[in-house]
């Protein structure tokens, strides 16, 4: 018994330390890879190992979207990027794709008030259950039913694309989940889960 129990805080020691390190490995190699081969590029990289490439590469990315950051909060960036998103709305294949882009960007990471709560819905078919995000209180009519809301079920572990459903509203699950618990679960692929998060 003592075996078992030493067997079992082992694991529970282990597997958040694991799980931790996984996700930000996934991160690193993900995004570092984004700019490694930009890096590749110098003659005097070339002949670094990949995996030190693509962290650097992973810094880089990160430096630059500290930089456009704070470019984007002065006053000349805000103006220069209200003049870019201007000149993208006048273009009509570039405006279909960039505002609604721009639109749930926004509502994942920067006001996410547009993401009311979190649920369960049964998507894509009977029996496989997906977490979803009510993205308008409002309840919308639908033929020959009950009136339903509109879900946003995004994808894993980029949650800024996805599915917009209209699900009934008997079909609904609630759960206790909060707005952020529910994007941290979809990003991490599951890895961080709430006991909350019952069906």
């Amino acid at each position: 018994m003592r075996v078992r129990r030493y067997l079992l805080t082992g694991l529970a020691s282990i597997l958040p330390l694991g799980a931790t390190i996984f996700i930000i490995w996934f991160l690193v190699k993900n995004l570092g890879n984004i700019l490694a081969g930009m890096i590749r590029l110098f003659p005097f990289m070339s002949r670094m190992p990949d995996i030190v490439l693509t962290i650097m590469g992973f810094f880089l990315l990160l430096v630059i979207l500290i930089a456009v950051g704070a470019v984007a909060e002065s006053l000349l960036g805000r103006w220069t990027f209200r003049l870019i998103e201007a000149s993208f709305k006048r273009l009509p294949l570039i405006r279909s794709v960039y505002t609604p882009a721009k639109q749930l960007t926004d509502a994942l990471f920067v006001d996410r008030k547009s993401l009311k709560r979190v649920v369960i819905v049964e998507y894509p078919r009977k029996g496989i259950y997906s977490i979803g995000f009510v993205t308008l209180e409002e309840e919308i009519p639908i033929k020959g039913r009950s009136k339903g809301y509109l879900i946003f079920v995004p994808s894993t572990p980029n949650p800024t694309t996805g599915w917009l459903i209209l699900v009934p509203k008997r079909d609904i699950i609630p759960t206790p989940l909060s707005v952020d618990e529910g994007i941290r679960l979809i990003i991490s692929g599951g890895i961080v889960y709430s006991d909350k998060l019952k069906v």
